[in-house]
């Protein structure tokens, strides 16, 4: 009662259930908290509890059941993303006139891209762009014909238990191809949970480096592999930190070196790296 505390009545989940999914969970609070009080870790327990109740809404759940039974948020099998990576070729190719080959279970390969399976089935420009990047360099790379998804809503949800198979599924794979980096797409998510939680899930460690699409390809231009012409692209641009990407995991300079490499009028937006407002991606 010092505090505040009260008798809990099963007639404030419905309270819960509305209040604990408006929250982000960009943790914004806990950068500026004196205290060092990190909200959203508060909020994911109390998500936790309503994943026991079945109570998490719905269309998060449709999600999660798709990619329990599938391995993909999609619902799509192999063959559907073996179809949509020959369909990328054909288009790389009609683009630029090279043949950029994505390769898909190569066993041996120095690399294993993991995206968001959108970005394999319904968004396949950001998949072409890593395609571009990858034969431009000269990497020895692979993607999964099995594990083609690192988006991981269990993180958002609260349920540890498909939080921690979708994870196991990218490291399986990462292990059965025998791969000395596992790089993982566009997906905030994906990239805290693998980089930030997943370490200490596996009594033998994991044998392969882990890494961002972001930091990959900022790594090619500064070590001079890449080489991009800024004068391309002459409209102004600017970068919105995202959440999970610069406070939960650290990536802040390498999209700013991407886009300073190939933007002439790069601006910061302010306020911008940990101090950023979240733009709701997250919730």
């Amino acid at each position: 009662k010092l505090v505040g505390a009260r008798e809990f009545t099963p007639e404030e989940l419905q309270t819960w259930e509305q209040e604990l999914y408006e929250c982000t969970a960009c943790r914004r609070c806990a950068q500026f908290c004196p205290y060092g009080i990190d909200n959203s870790v508060i909020l994911r327990t109390g998500r936790i509890i309503l994943n026991e109740l079945k109570m998490t809404p719905k269309e998060l759940i449709r999600t999660m059941e798709a990619s329990e039974k599938s391995g993909n948020n999609d619902g799509a099998g192999p063959e559907a993303f073996v179809a949509s990576i020959r369909f990328m070729e054909e288009e790389l190719k009609d683009e630029t006139g090279i043949d950029i080959k994505i390769p898909v279970d190569k066993q041996g390969a120095h690399l294993l891209l993991v995206p968001p399976s959108a970005d394999c089935l319904s968004l396949p420009e950001a998949t072409m762009g890593c395609a571009k990047v990858f034969h431009e360099v000269g990497t020895d790379w692979t993607m999964s014909s099995v594990s083609f998804d690192c988006a991981n809503f269990g993180l958002f949800t609260g349920d540890d238990a498909a939080m921690k198979a979708k994870n196991k599924r990218m490291v399986d794979e990462a292990k059965k191809l025998g791969v000395k980096k596992l790089v993982i797409g566009e997906c905030g998510h994906a990239y805290r949970v693998m980089k930030r939680m997943a370490g200490g899930w596996y009594s033998d460690g994991l044998p392969f480096e882990i890494t961002s699409i972001l930091e990959e390809t900022a790594r090619y231009i500064r070590e001079g592999k890449l080489k991009l012409d800024p004068s391309k692209n002459l409209d102004p641009v600017t970068y919105h930190d995202p959440c999970n990407c610069r406070r939960s995991t650290g990536v802040a300079e390498e999209p700013r070196a991407i886009l300073k490499a190939v933007c002439q009028d790069f601006r910061e937006m302010i306020p911008n790296r940990s101090d950023n407002w979240c733009c709701g991606g997250g919730g």
